[in-house]
């Protein structure tokens, strides 16, 4: 699962976005790291807004990975806020139907339904 850093004074943080699929929902969670590793040959620090990827868990640590950099967890951690957000519908022509289907809007067109 992919998301972001986020900062806050000098901790930092992955928040990770879990799509509900059957109402128009986001799950966000926020993850305190307890460690940052730092890759030798590639400078660099996570920065807010910093995109991150699932690493896994190797080695008693969940891992997600930036550019250069390595953030890390306890394995058994949970996460510090639980958050959910409603998905706004987006803006279509008047008289258009839309609908929330499988974690995404969609809009009716002459050919059936499409990504709004």
């Amino acid at each position: 699962m992919n998301g972001k850093i986020v900062k806050r004074g000098d901790s930092i943080f992955v928040e990770v976005v879990y799509r509900q699929s059957g109402h128009p929902r986001d799950t966000v969670l926020l993850w305190k790291s307890e460690r940052v590793v730092r890759d030798p040959y590639r400078p660099g620090f996570p920065e807010d807004g910093d995109a991150v990827r699932d690493g896994g868990i190797a080695g008693g640590w969940a891992n997600y990975h930036g550019e250069g950099w390595t953030v890390q967890f306890g394995s058994n951690c949970q996460a510090e806020s639980a958050t959910e957000r409603d998905v706004p519908c987006p803006k279509v022509r008047k008289g258009i139907e839309t609908r929330w289907h499988n974690g995404e809007w969609q809009k009716m067109l002459k050919g059936g339904w499409v990504r709004a």
